[in-house]
């Protein structure tokens, strides 16, 4: 039984825009990362009532697929467009195509959690968001190392995560291909 239509296969090096999503899975997903992408939700700002009804489909979509929670769903969409925003970022996220292919992998991810040539990236961001040291201070003599070996091991969590994307993003470059096809094999 396949729950999902992927579409029809399509040749390589061409792209597909994430907005063109009523021939492949996900619409949700993809309706937000659209959205998210082309107007990005400025800090401090609250979403408008199309990002709201966006975001809840997303949501539902997840947890009905991944058998989730709604609280697990809404956890598991929001890291995922935190993730898409710190992607952002990134030097290469200037090439729309990437951009597109980086959010695509990423959703992916976010629900299968494997197939994707960013698994390492996909890691990277995991540790990254797992392993910061944010928790209670020890005493007040421990707070500024705490807080000194907080930041030196964030650094290195970024970069890591940081150079995973660059690796990712020149291999993608060469072989111009997409992630939904290299996932299906």
């Amino acid at each position: 039984m396949r729950l999902v239509h992927w579409g029809p296969k399509r040749a390589r090096g061409t792209t597909r825009p994430l907005d063109d999503h009523r021939a492949r899975g996900f619409p949700a997903h993809r309706a937000l990362l659209a959205r998210t992408l082309v107007a990005p939700l400025a800090p401090g700002r609250k979403p408008d009532v199309i990002y709201v009804a966006l975001h809840a489909d997303a949501v539902t979509e997840r947890a009905w697929t991944a058998r989730e929670t709604r609280a697990q769903a809404e956890r598991a969409v929001a890291d995922l467009l935190a993730h898409v925003d710190a992607v952002t970022g990134l030097p290469w996220a200037l090439e729309a195509d990437l951009l597109v292919s980086a959010a695509e992998e990423m959703a992916i991810y976010s629900l299968f959690e494997g197939g994707v040539s960013s698994r390492q990236a996909q890691l990277a961001w995991r540790r990254w968001k797992d392993e910061q040291p944010y928790g209670p201070v020890t005493g007040p003599r421990d707070a500024v190392t705490e807080a000194k070996r907080a930041a030196v091991r964030e650094r290195v969590l970024r970069a890591e995560w940081a150079q995973a994307w660059a690796v990712w993003a020149a291999r993608a470059r060469v072989r111009g291909d997409d992630p939904l096809e290299r996932a299906l094999r």
